[in-house]
């Protein structure tokens, strides 16, 4: 597939001339040709009204069961004329298309028509790799049209994600038409048509080879939201969007493009809106005796004609030199005797645009300015988005609120949860930063205009700003594709939509391709013209106008605040952590909140209030990581806190104090831990040599036996070890058995519990003295 063409407003920014930031992406780049044909058979293509029906709410739709993949056969209310054939039955794919052989699966992987690979469709309504689980396709019978409508709505892309919606409209007539009212899936593979085929083919009849496959779009970024378009074997000759009166149509003349239903009349004697009167030019409406072809200039005014006299009353009464000319004295098309406030400045009048200039410009006694966008005929729902609108102001202007047309599907017992933004950068299609945000809650369940609390931004001339509304659940907003950016606020432009989303965990502080062609019902509300600190610069430039001292003329110094109302901050004069000091004043650390002149000082170790000085006891003495002040003993780097714990009669954990088997009560050496069977007699440790008194009842050398039980004392029991020479007997030979008659060399001559042969004496060792622990 060829790679990405991203969307572009395409259009120049107007009489503002805002040269320096270029195109702005956001309709696609190559626009599909909006007719072609004939086929073989006579199939064309022209572009039509746009017209996309959602069925999501619509009453008799019906839901198919279709979702991952796969589709479902459903029935056409009629007989459905194609390729000379008529069918009762089509069968609906999960991937966007449709088919007459109801035996078929049409595959996930689209091809450019004439496809002939198994399962091809016969209508290519979006061919794409779809998944429709997250989204749903329902049918309707629209009876009062004489269509059948199937639709894809919230459609997943497989392996891209995002959502699309489109529909498929058969006629009883044949035609075909498809309406696509948003393919911006939200990435760069799969947008506009970029991996999708669009298009008819005969392929259940067989007569592809013959000719008879049309197709409109294939691999390519050619789909604009809010496109339309007919595929009919009868002629629009004149490509003015009205079918030939000869095929069944309402085109009178299709060979004059200025002749269709509906079409401003001329005076020329044709029949132009094809009512069958050519004299509609001829006529004079308001009754004043002139009509239209002999010079009435508005033929709904009766005082509004050629022969008229001018007269201060707000309407050109002599279709000369527009309205009250003698009486305008600024030229402004508004006389002091129609409301103007100031007939010596152009640019105040009734309705004029309030500009951040300080005057009522429009003459209706205060400074704020409302501007409304196109106004949203369709309607949907979406959970957790965020939908607004996108400008470009020529001037400063400022952002004093908003309104959003919006149904909240909330009660006064739950109300909905939603946050007013404003993001603001160089180009819509990258990265623009959220500058203010400004939570709310809507209680109420009713469709309407919902106000923000004040968003008080100061924009700047020549960036972008997407003002709208995020939604914590499910809400229901209106919205038009396509009305025609850019439009004239008075104060710049409207560019276009900000639309992203989902964000199930609230908005980001950046956000990144916020432009959308369609635009969303918001209102915005500029002005704001009084100076309340009197430093010279107006509420609505002034980026805090409680403060004198800052202003855009002033100097940016060191303080934390943005004194110049730039948005930026000199180097090192901001205050990254946000804790109110500057890294170029008092803050000592401006990667920490926690640390500044205003912190209380804690006993972690850190300056915390940036005085110089630690509280006492926060050195840390013996070197082992833990300041005095946390430090149990901090003159024993083998005590502090989470050390592990060894016998050695430190508290080394600083927990609960040294344990009680560290101690050494009878001050005999050695601890309960180290063996010491008896903490209090000192003369009882496993220091001892032997069981020296074999009849006190006490186990002298702590080896487990005492008096008579032990070998020392003639017993089975112990291992006699510790005799003065340091060896493993009792007696002087160094022999290893408790007998003087004995074998010098050992127990010859005993048995062995085993059999065999006697053990050599040194396996007899069954005890190792252990090993004090040395101090660190």
């Amino acid at each position: 597939m060829p790679p990405e063409s991203l969307p572009s407003f395409a259009r120049a920014l107007g009489r503002h001339a805002i040269a320096t930031l270029g195109l702005v992406l956001l309709l696609p780049a190559v626009a599909a040709a909006q007719s072609g044909g004939p086929d073989a058979f006579g199939y064309q293509y022209y572009a039509v009204p746009y017209d996309f029906v959602p069925l999501q709410n619509q009453g008799g739709a019906l839901s198919t069961s279709i979702q991952g993949t796969g589709g479902e056969v459903v029935t056409i209310p009629f007989a459905f004329p194609y390729y000379g054939n008529t069918y009762t039955q089509v069968k609906v794919s999960a991937e966007g298309a449709l088919t007459f052989d109801v035996s078929e699966t049409i595959p996930a992987a689209n091809g450019c028509l004439p496809s002939t690979a198994s399962g091809a469709p016969d209508i290519a309504v979006f061919w794409d790799d779809l998944n429709p689980f997250a989204g749903e396709i329902k049918t309707w019978n629209d009876t009062a049209n004489g269509r059948f409508i199937i639709s894809w709505e919230g459609v997943s892309h497989a392996p891209n994600n995002g959502s699309a919606s489109f529909q498929a409209q058969l006629y009883d007539t044949g035609d075909i038409e498809l309406h696509y009212e948003d393919v911006d899936f939200g990435n760069s593979v799969s947008n506009f048509g970029i991996s999708a085929t669009i298009g008819i083919q005969d392929n259940t009849g067989g007569t592809i080879l013959s000719g008879h496959f049309l197709e409109w779009v294939c691999n390519a970024a050619q789909v604009a939201n809010g496109d339309a378009v007919k595929f009919s074997s009868c002629p629009d000759a004149d490509a003015d969007g009205a079918i030939d009166a000869t095929c069944g149509g309402t085109d009178c003349d299709d060979a004059d493009p200025a002749s269709y239903p509906d079409a401003p009349e001329a005076c020329d004697g044709v029949d132009q809106d094809c009512d069958g009167v050519t004299t509609d030019e001829n006529a004079d409406e308001d009754g004043d005796g002139e009509t239209p072809c002999q010079g009435d200039c508005d033929d709904t005014e009766p005082l509004a004609l050629s022969t008229g006299v001018e007269a201060c009353d707000g309407i050109d009464n002599d279709c000369v030199n527009g309205i009250d000319d003698p009486f305008d004295g600024d030229g402004d098309q508004s006389a002091t005797c129609v409301g103007d406030c100031d007939d010596n400045d152009p640019n105040v009048y009734p309705g004029a645009p309030e500009i951040c200039d300080g005057a009522d410009s429009d003459c209706d006694g205060e400074t704020l300015d409302e501007y409304e966008s196109p106004d949203g005929a369709l309607f949907a729902t979406a959970t957790n988005f965020f939908r607004g609108g996108m400008f470009v102001p020529n001037a400063p202007t400022f952002l004093d609120h908003a309104e959003m047309w919006i149904d909240p599907m909330a009660t006064f017992s739950n109300p909905r949860n939603v946050i007013w933004l404003v993001y603001e950068g160089a180009d819509p299609t990258e990265d623009m930063d959220q500058i203010a945000s400004v939570a709310d809650q809507i209680p109420s369940s009713g469709p309407g205009w919902y106000p923000s609390p004040p968003l008080q931004v100061a924009m700047q001339p020549g960036l972008y700003y997407a003002v709208g509304l995020w939604w914590d659940g499910e809400i229901g907003y209106g919205y038009e594709t396509s009305p025609g950016f850019p439009i004239d606020t008075g104060w710049g432009e409207q560019v276009g939509g900000g639309s992203t989303g989902p964000w199930p965990t609230g908005p980001t502080p950046t956000s990144s391709t916020l432009g959308s062609s369609t635009s969303y019902d918001i209102r915005v509300f500029t002005g704001g013209e009084g100076d309340v600190d009197s430093d010279g610069a107006l509420t609505c430039e002034d980026c805090d106008d409680t403060d004198s001292a800052v202003n855009p003329s002033a100097t940016e110094v060191c303080n934390g605040i943005d004194d110049n109302c730039d948005g930026v901050f000199d180097p090192g004069k901001g205050d990254a952590d946000g804790d109110g000091y500057a890294a170029c004043g008092a803050d000592c650390d401006d990667t920490d909140s926690d640390i500044n002149p205003d912190a209380d000082e804690v006993c972690d170790g850190v300056d915390n209030d940036c005085d110089g000085v630690l509280l006492p006891g926060e050195v840390d003495a013996d070197g082992d990581g833990t300041p005095a002040c946390l430090d149990c003993d901090d003159d024993d780097p083998d005590a502090y806190p989470g050390n592990p714990e060894v016998c050695d009669g430190v508290d080394n954990d600083c927990s609960n104090g040294v344990p009680s088997d560290e101690s050494d009560v009878d001050l005999d050496g050695r601890r309960p831990c180290d063996g010491d069977c008896d903490d209090f007699a000192a003369s009882i440790t496993p220091d001892n040599p032997s069981e020296d008194d074999c009849s006190d009842g006490d186990d002298n050398d702590c080896d487990g036996f005492t008096d008579g039980a032990d070998t020392d004392c003639g017993g089975s029991g112990g291992d006699d070890d510790d005799d003065a020479a340091g060896d493993d007997d009792d007696d002087a030979a160094g022999d290893d058995d408790d007998d003087s008659g004995g074998p010098s060399e050992g127990c010859d001559g005993c048995s062995s519990d085993v059999g065999g042969a006697a053990s050599p004496a040194w396996l007899l060792l069954l005890a190792v003295a252990p090993l004090r622990r040395r101090r660190r």
